[in-house]
């Protein structure tokens, strides 16, 4: 969801159930809280204006993979070709290259080198092993480049 902006670079994988957002999308003070409540209610007579809401945009680079449940808060920017895994909180900065798993978005893996033409080769052998599934290797390697 995106109140300011949100940028999602080339050749992404974002799974499913993944949230990415760039706003709390409600304030955060308790009274400010109420009158928030009070703006958004349809029939509250002399309705106030809505607070304003923090935002920060979020930036994913390349080549970023992002498992499934995952989520990404305010003020993120994701280096290239990092994953993020399933299931993880992400509130900083994560360096290109880099795996973060956990509710913190911690770190896992500090250097991370992607190599097009290996994964393609050993796709290509993980399907020959399966039989029933078939592979476009020339279409899956320019995806990947």
């Amino acid at each position: 969801m995106a109140e300011e902006r949100i940028e999602i670079g080339s050749h992404c994988l974002v799974s499913w159930n993944v949230g990415i957002a760039d706003s709390d999308f409600h304030p955060l003070e308790p009274a400010q809280r109420l009158i928030d409540a009070q703006a958004l209610a349809p029939y509250f007579n002399d309705r106030p204006a809505r607070p304003k809401l923090k935002t920060a945009p979020v930036k994913i680079a390349d080549n970023v993979w992002i498992g499934m449940n995952a989520v990404i808060l305010k003020g993120v920017t994701i280096g290239e070709n990092s994953v993020v895994a399933a299931g993880s909180v992400v509130t900083k900065i994560v360096e290109p290259n880099t795996v973060v798993a956990g509710a913190c978005g911690e770190a896992v893996s500090g250097v991370m080198h992607f190599n097009a033409q290996r994964s393609t080769l050993n796709a290509e052998r993980s399907m020959q092993n399966v039989g029933r599934w078939s592979l476009d290797v020339e279409r899956w390697t320019f995806a990947l480049q």
